[in-house]
């Protein structure tokens, strides 16, 4: 593990310990996720994950999908399906889902994503206001630099598009 990646692990146990302790944090049961980045809870709360982006799924839009999607989904649901997590909430988004985070003890699995390489940080219009960008900024450098998942060397730049310009491009088939 690269310092970068070090300090990145390290902040996020601090953010999900302080933010774990806010009103807006309860321990939640996900039943489902739909990608790696979109999860529905025991109460039928549909959550998306704040400050990631996942590889878009074949989906509502059409497409054939991007590389790594269904990876991402089997990576957050082996973490999170079945299994009481606490839920920080930051919000909702335009569609009306929570928007969150989830933490496994103190560890931030939204950010371990990102370490991982199953998705990137999302910087979206619509981003987060109460996450740390730093801390996922550096999971992302830490996983381009060990070229993890979506930044390895076997998928080219154009199969790596980003999940945001991903959807826009089938938007503007349609």
């Amino acid at each position: 593990m690269g310092l970068l990646s070090t300090l990145a692990l390290a902040s996020s146990i601090l953010n999900c310990e302080s933010m774990g302790r806010s009103p807006s944090s309860s321990i939640v049961e996900v039943v489902r996720c739909y990608d790696g980045d979109t999860c529905t809870l025991s109460t039928k709360e549909k959550i998306r994950l704040a400050g990631i982006d996942a590889p878009e799924k074949k989906g509502t839009l059409g497409g054939k999908g991007q590389p790594r999607a269904q990876e991402a989904k089997v990576a957050l649901s082996d973490q999170v399906v079945g299994k009481k997590i606490n839920l920080i909430r930051h919000g909702t988004d335009r569609y009306g889902r929570t928007v969150g985070e989830f933490c496994q003890g103190s560890k931030s699995i939204n950010v371990g994503l990102v370490e991982q390489g199953f998705a990137r940080v999302y910087r979206g219009k619509e981003s987060s206001k109460t996450i740390d960008h730093a801390i996922f900024n550096a999971a992302e450098v830490s996983a381009q630099k060990e070229k993890l998942g979506i930044w390895s060397k076997e998928y080219s730049s154009d199969e790596n598009q980003d999940p945001a310009l991903y959807r826009k491009k089938l938007k503007n088939k349609s």
